[in-house]
């Protein structure tokens, strides 16, 4: 309860990727020579992923200071201190990384960042985009969510102007279609598709509503 760095799962992690040997079973209580098996991680490559944005913003204000303390004196290094990536000591001390474990990932790679085009096929593609979960609470309640195709893009340049990444996805679609849900929970029976465009992405209150077959079926917006 105390470990806020996760030291412990930290060091944890020390073996695994050093290289250990570890007994697999269906039921860990009944571990027996026919329904276990034993796996060995010496031979595996271990990869570590993870944002780390605190850390890659803080590098990146360290090197403005430098290229303005020395804009006039030394302009040949500006260009330098664009490029400058944290350094292991930088993960230790800013990233809450132990000593240990990063002396055991000397390679440190820093990906490309996702652009409008990436977050969108997040949002399309991903089988668990945050799209396709509201799709299913809206399924719950016997209404299907369609989306226009301007709507995806909005949301996806609207979290790559914020700079929240895929995570951001969340909120984003969260908070543009808890109207809509809204509305069907209050009018249960009444509506069979809400459909999101692209105002719906910068205002929640503007989605069209199908009505139920045995109900007049044309579209209407949701007046203002």
């Amino acid at each position: 309860n105390n470990d806020v760095n996760g030291k412990s799962v930290q060091d944890t992690l020390l073996k695994f990727i050093e290289g250990t040997e570890y007994i697999a079973a269906k039921n860990p209580q009944q571990i027996t020579h026919d329904t276990s098996v034993p796996i060995s991680t010496k031979n595996m490559i271990i990869v570590a992923s993870g944002a780390f944005i605190d850390v890659y913003q803080k590098a990146k204000k360290a090197s403005d200071k430098i290229e303005m303390g020395f804009r006039v004196s030394q302009p040949e290094d500006t260009t330098k201190s664009k490029n400058t990536e944290p350094t292991v000591s930088d993960f230790i001390t800013k990233g809450q990384m132990s000593n240990e474990l990063m002396g055991r990932l000397p390679v440190v790679i820093h990906l490309d960042d996702l652009d409008v085009d990436n977050l969108a096929r997040i949002i399309s593609e991903s089988d668990n985009s945050a799209l396709k979960q509201q799709e299913s609470v809206f399924s719950k309640r016997g209404v299907k969510l369609s989306t226009q195709s301007g709507y995806i893009l909005s949301v996806a340049e609207q979290a790559f102007e914020r700079k929240i990444g895929a995570r951001g996805l969340n909120k984003l679609i969260a908070d543009s279609t808890w109207q809509a849900y809204d509305q069907i929970c209050c009018e249960p029976g009444v509506y069979d598709e809400v459909i999101l465009t692209e105002e719906t992405a910068k205002d929640n209150t503007k989605y069209c509503l199908v009505k139920k077959k045995n109900l007049p079926s044309t579209p209407t917006d949701l007046p203002n």
